[in-house]
């Protein structure tokens, strides 16, 4: 698996890897023996942005608790919601948009 193509792609991703980032950067300054300031300075940052992503963790799981899961996991959920059937018989209905439904939801999907 190569790092950042996993395809969990989720609403926490951005500020994960930011938070990655800084925390790498942080170690590097301080492996390095770099200057007291810029170091406290990327710590600061490292922990802004882990409570920061903490807070939208929080958020998410009461607003949008989809939105955690992975892109994958949604677009299955996605496909079985317009198929219809029986799993013993394997008989399924696929649906469609009733003409002059919208692509917006404005009206209920029906079978065929």
């Amino acid at each position: 698996m190569q790092f950042g193509l996993s395809g969990r792609s989720t609403a926490l991703k951005p500020i994960l890897s930011a938070d990655a980032l800084l925390l790498v950067a942080w170690t590097a300054l301080v492996r390095f023996h770099a200057d007291t300031w810029i170091i406290v300075l990327v710590a600061s940052l490292a922990a802004l942005a882990v409570l920061v992503t903490l807070c939208a963790y929080v958020y998410f799981v009461f607003k949008n608790p989809n939105e955690l899961r992975s892109e994958n996991y949604l677009l299955r959920r996605e496909e079985l919601r317009t198929v219809r059937g029986d799993s013993l018989s394997g008989q399924t209905i696929e649906l469609e948009r009733p003409p002059g439904g919208d692509a917006a939801g404005g009206s209920p999907l029906i079978g065929r």
